[in-house]
């Protein structure tokens, strides 16, 4: 089975990893959305945790928005 996979979005968490929303196109199923979390925990202060925060929703509200465009063009 083959399958084509599109970054919707990514991006680095604090330097800890990154978080990377892809669009998957398996041949013989419907397609599906994988959201690939860092392997090693996102350690911040209680200070800079909304950017933590806003980091994961700005990627999030990214794909989200990468999708809504390859949705309109008929390639999803």
């Amino acid at each position: 089975m083959s399958s084509s996979r599109t970054d919707l979005s990514s991006g680095d968490l604090n330097g800890a990893g990154s978080l990377l929303i892809e669009l998957v196109q398996p041949d013989s199923k419907p397609p599906i959305i994988a959201i690939v979390w860092p392997i090693k925990p996102s350690i911040t202060t209680t200070t800079n945790f909304d950017q933590i925060a806003a980091t994961c929703m700005r990627l999030l509200a990214n794909a989200s928005v990468r999708l809504a465009q390859l949705q309109a063009r008929g390639e999803v």
